[in-house]
């Protein structure tokens, strides 16, 4: 994390962070959403941490995925009711690492 507690980094580091992916999971101009396969160019394209941030993720190379801002939402808001349930107790640890796996991918 850099000074100020922003864990995205400088904007320095998200552009890096979105060529690399473009470059990675694409052509360099264009690459696939992770989970819709939409086209995404530069401008479209968010990076999506697997393991959410609240979990412990970061934006490291190994926990970034392309997606679209439609679904990097709708991820969001999945990952929050699912965490809310583990929190309420519905899961034990090890049920809720399963379900994380199970239905972030």
């Amino acid at each position: 994390m850099r000074a100020g507690g922003d864990a995205r980094g400088s904007s320095y580091d998200r552009r890096l962070r979105k060529v690399w992916l473009l470059r990675t999971f694409g052509s360099g101009k264009m690459c696939p959403c992770n989970w819709c396969r939409k086209r995404l160019t530069y401008k479209t394209l968010t990076a999506d941490r697997i393991v959410p941030g609240h979990l412990g993720g970061t934006y490291k190379h190994s926990n970034i995925v392309p997606a679209c801002i439609k679904c990097n939402r709708a991820r969001f808001h999945q990952k929050t009711r699912c965490v809310a349930r583990r929190r309420r107790g519905d899961y034990t640890t090890k049920e809720f690492a399963a379900l994380m796996l199970q239905e972030w991918r």
